[in-house]
């Protein structure tokens, strides 16, 4: 296998190599959510305050019920996709090609699984952001009466209603201890965090539409257009301030474009913490990242009777995407992702390669 990156510092090297060498893709949504955890722990550890997380569209978490409401029973259902083992059972994901519905809910139950990991900090510094109203209201009324999920709900872009009066109540006013990952996340809130807005102003709302007191901000799907408006959150708050940015559709790790502000949504700003996901330049290739583990290229795992959409291609794509099955093969490892024409490059490799045979 090649490694198609160089690597400086030597104090380094050892360690980085010998993570990245042993970097593989997770074999099923629960595993995902448990590696997706404890990378996001880890960089809390190392005091990032700036994530990105990205997951397949379209992946079934299997948190809302049919009929669009949450499932209940204490959220045991979620405790057990986010709990701390390895166990690889437990969830699944869609086996037709995604509709708008499939990824607002996909992205929804997403975002309740954050709600979940950071409930310790209390439902008043944990918030929500949707790109409107109308799915902002939407999660507020599935997640209604959810003890787990806890929080502020906002709309970022126009829709009806107010930050205000379409606020979660906080049903958990004090800190929990939190264990091992909150006490990573105690150390980044500790840092000073000048919630003054610069279109808020004193008290008021961040941006015009983030609560002062949030502590976490997770950002549901963004858009560039809403990355301007993240842009001005991220320049009105400190360190202190997580801010989570899942799924964004515009980044397109490392080259950025449009009206999408360089200086701030970089590798250097915002962390890409842990991604699964088509690569950029072939839908062959599925490129994955755990925190301080580097990054991998694997074939795409191909359904049982062909190729072609549909059918059980996103079934394949996170439960079967280990080896042992047609595709799901690393070709590559390296210290960074790959950019558009590196990724045609090692595709043409790969498949010359498969040809050959």
């Amino acid at each position: 296998m090649m490694m198609s990156k160089k690597f400086s510092c030597p104090l380094l090297i050892l360690t980085l190599i010998t993570n990245i060498l042993a970097l593989q893709l997770p074999k099923s949504v629960k595993e995902s959510v448990t590696l997706c955890r404890k990378s996001v722990q880890s960089a809390l550890s190392d005091r990032t305050s700036r994530m990105v997380v990205e997951f397949p569209t379209g992946t079934d978490f299997q948190l809302e019920n049919k009929g669009g409401k949450g499932k209940r029973g204490g959220g045991g259902g979620l405790r057990e996709l986010i709990g701390g083992d390895d166990d690889v059972g437990g969830g699944s994901t869609s086996v037709a090609m995604p509709t708008r519905y499939d990824i607002d809910r996909s992205e929804r139950e997403l975002a309740r699984v954050f709600v979940e990991m950071f409930q310790p900090l209390g439902g008043e510094a944990i918030t929500v952001c949707f790109n409107d109203w109308d799915r902002a209201e939407e999660a507020k009324r599935i997640w209604e009466g959810d003890v787990g999920a806890d929080c502020n709900i906002v709309g970022i872009g126009l829709g009806s209603g107010s930050p205000t009066a379409n606020k979660k109540k906080n049903k958990k006013k004090g800190r929990g201890s939190g264990g091992g990952f909150m006490k990573a996340m105690s150390e980044v809130a500790a840092s000073p965090s000048p919630l003054a807005g610069e279109e808020g102003g004193g008290g008021g709302l961040i941006a015009n539409f983030l609560p002062p007191q949030t502590e976490c901000a997770i950002f549901v799907g963004p858009t560039a257009k809403e990355l301007v408006k993240i842009s001005t959150v991220h320049s009105a708050v400190g360190p202190g301030c997580l801010l989570i940015l899942l799924n964004p559709r515009s980044l397109g790790w490392p080259s950025l474009g449009g009206k999408v502000n360089q200086d701030v949504f970089n590798l250097e700003v915002f962390k890409d913490v842990w991604s699964l996901q088509t690569a950029r330049g072939s839908t062959e290739l599925m490129q994955y990242h755990e925190h301080g583990g580097g990054y991998v290229l694997a074939t795409r795992p191909r359904r049982s009777g062909g190729g072609g959409e549909g059918g059980d291609f996103f079934k394949d794509l996170v439960n079967k995407v280990q080896g042992g099955v047609k595709g799901g093969k690393v070709v590559e490892k390296g210290d960074r992702p790959w950019g558009k024409e590196e990724v045609e490059g090692i595709w043409e490799r790969v498949r010359g390669e498969e040809e050959g045979m």
